[in-house]
């Protein structure tokens, strides 16, 4: 994604952070493939790196996966981004209007379902979030909204991922 989001969005107009790990209020850490800061939204992406076919809807809390005849089932992404929305409008103290969420499926996935616009493969996500025209946050507060998550995000580690990893585990049990 970082490949097709480089070469689609250019640098003058959208800002891009990747591999964002932050603080949650419960003190553990939510981790956040990509975002785009832009004038035309915050843009929230969670890559999901899966081969096969994939089946769901955005109404569905668990979406399918089948792959060498065998079926797996995993959470909806759109719900696992809304959560990322929710907490970095409350960390950055920004309405949750401005962000929008984007699922982005590797280029080995088959979406066999119909899928929302919001979601799809790299190319085309990157040219969803191109396709948003109108202005609802200033230049200026986009920089200032891009520096703060900067510097409010976790340094970017082996013991940071290990620390979500181990969050994520305890949150299952």
């Amino acid at each position: 994604m970082k490949r097709a989001l480089a070469k689609h969005l250019p640098p003058e107009r959208y800002t891009i952070l990747h591999d964002v790990t932050l603080p949650l209020e419960d003190g553990g850490t939510t981790q956040i493939d990509h975002i785009v800061f832009s004038p035309y939204g915050i843009f929230v992406i969670e890559t999901k790196n899966m081969a096969g076919r994939i089946y769901g809807n955005q109404h569905q809390s668990m979406w399918t996966q089948r792959i060498g005849g065998q079926s797996f089932r995993f959470q909806n992404p759109l719900r696992q981004n809304y959560k990322h929305t929710k907490a970095l409008a409350m960390l950055l103290n920004v309405a949750h209007e401005q962000f929008r969420s984007v699922i982005v499926f590797t280029d080995a996935a088959q979406l066999k379902t119909k899928m929302p616009s919001n979601v799809g493969k790299p190319a085309a996500m990157a040219l969803y979030i191109k396709s948003f025209s109108e202005r609802i946050i200033d230049t200026d507060e986009v920089k200032h909204i891009a520096q703060h998550l900067n510097h409010v995000r976790l340094e970017r580690s082996a013991k940071t991922n290990r620390a979500h990893i181990n969050y994520l585990e305890k949150t299952r049990n």
